[in-house]
């Protein structure tokens, strides 16, 4: 079972769902560094699982397999316990082979961000002044930008790749039937497309069609989709799907008596489950992780989703008069905030998956920026009851169930 999933995952990461732009970009700049050996820089930023390291790997391999260019890959990971002399030494080891190209990709390079003097990143990112070297920095915020220094910052290129998808829940189900489809007929389609057997791949498609529109299944991946917009998870759940149909079936995909349709909504409810419960768990302890006025903020999006009938999208502009009330009617440490500190506060739980934007702002529009809640409702309530310096206004503003009425 084990190794059916282990194919299966990795089949679907020869598959960017969602990310051909940015792929794209990447695998451009990729192709322009090789021919030129100019050096150059860029920042991905995205949240967690939101496809970065996967892209950087495949468009890696890709190049290898095309570009006639040979050169040198090194993987650095901030997380790691490796020292800032050892970073270092490798540097300086990589200036000594000059023969070939370098690429350097540096994993969390926010926690060398930290570091006095930030000398790692401006090693690296001062020899692609001279070298042929490319340094891809990667992080889960894009908060991280803000820590470099100036001088780190004159260093790097103009190149940013941002890997937040601004998924709405027609896109997600629409990559969830992409995704499923091609890993249960994608091989046979080509085939029948080459044979010019139309008829054939029609019928699988109208098969697929009535599985797709089941409420039931709907309501499964929906469910999935308010807890996280992660598409890495959803190709986990979909290759456990498929693992657990290709471990049990030894009959050819589509079986004759169309069992299958059954046997497939099993499989996806016990898959959505085995991921989405771990999941609502880390959740949760993130939760507890939070300061006080971060799940107060997280708290108002609830009060006032419950007061517009459970609307799913906000605006900022909403939390911020929610808090306003706040402090203003029950709270006064909360009184008079800046709308500044706000917004960075709102920011802090998008990156952190707390919170997610549909839809980009444009700069002085962030009054107005839409944004969904994506853990529930409840667990944002009972962590705010737990917390231990909950104070006996932020009790009444709680019990208070009119107190955020627009």
């Amino acid at each position: 079972m084990v190794d059916f999933y282990q194919n299966n995952l990795n089949m679907l990461d020869r598959h960017l769902y969602g990310l051909e732009e940015q792929h794209h970009k990447l695998e451009v700049m990729i192709d322009r560094f090789l021919t030129s050996q100019k050096g150059h820089s860029c920042i991905m930023y995205g949240v967690a699982k939101s496809g970065k390291v996967t892209s950087i790997r495949r468009a890696l391999h890709n190049a290898r397999q095309t570009h006639p260019t040979e050169f040198n890959e090194t993987w650095i990971d901030g997380l790691e316990e490796e020292t800032v002399g050892g970073v270092l030494a490798r540097i300086n080891d990589g200036r000594r082979n000059d023969a070939l190209p370098q690429i350097i990709v540096i994993k969390k390079f926010e926690r060398f961000a930290q570091n006095e003097n930030q000398i790692v990143l401006y090693e690296l990112l001062n020899s692609t002044m001279t070298k042929p070297w490319l340094v891809l920095l990667v992080s889960n915020q894009c908060s991280a930008i803000g820590l470099l220094e100036k001088r780190v910052k004159s260093r790097i290129q103009a190149d940013f790749i941002k890997f937040n998808q601004h998924w709405t829940s027609q896109d997600y189900y629409r990559e969830f039937e992409n995704i499923l489809f091609n890993c249960l007929f994608g091989w046979n389609c080509k085939q029948l497309k080459r044979a010019g057997e139309k008829k054939e791949l029609k019928e699988r498609e109208n098969e697929m069609r009535s599985f797709f529109e089941d409420g039931e299944v709907k309501g499964m991946v929906m469910a999935l989709f308010k807890v996280t917009k992660s598409m890495f998870l959803l190709k986990s759940v979909v290759g456990r799907v498929i693992s657990e149909f290709d471990y049990t079936n030894k009959e050819p995909f589509p079986y004759e008596n169309k069992s299958y349709m059954d046997d497939l909504k099993i499989y996806l409810k016990e898959s959505i489950n085995s991921f989405q419960h771990p999941f609502e768990d880390s959740r949760e302890e993130l939760l507890k992780n939070l300061s006080l006025r971060q799940i107060v903020l997280l708290m108002c999006f609830v009060k006032v989703s419950r007061n517009q009938n459970n609307t799913h999208t906000l605006l900022y502009k909403n939390i911020l008069d929610c808090f306003r009330r706040l402090g203003n009617t029950y709270e006064a440490r909360f009184r008079n905030p800046k709308e500044l500190d706000i917004f960075s506060e709102i920011d802090y739980l998008i990156e952190r998956g707390l919170l997610y934007s549909p839809t980009k702002s444009k700069l002085g529009q962030l009054l107005y920026k839409q944004v969904e809640l994506t853990v529930m409702q409840d667990a944002v309530e009972k962590c705010l009851k737990q917390h231990d310096t909950l104070s006996s206004g932020l009790s009444a503003w709680l019990e208070d169930s009119n107190s955020d009425v627009l």
